[in-house]
């Protein structure tokens, strides 16, 4: 699944406990939530609340489809 931050400019306590239930399903079904990087703002947000390290976090360029987050993790994965 493929939570895709760009667009996001606030975050309550709300969406972090969506974020945080949406990982651990993904997880449950042996699938990843993977996160594209949002403004500087929300990633300082996911980090106080340790979302990095429960959810994979990509970096796109902002005419990328969300979808090209799977892919450049799965390269990723690929060369470790």
């Amino acid at each position: 699944m493929v939570l895709d931050l760009r667009g996001v400019e606030f975050f309550d306590s709300a969406a972090f406990h969506v974020i945080v239930e949406a990982s651990i399903r993904a997880r449950e079904s042996a699938g990843c939530l993977v996160g594209v990087r949002g403004p500087e703002q929300v990633q300082r947000a996911l980090s106080l609340i340790g979302i990095p390290e429960s959810v994979e976090i990509v970096a796109l360029h902002p005419t990328h489809p969300p979808v090209q987050a799977l892919l450049e993790l799965a390269r990723t994965e690929a060369t470790v």
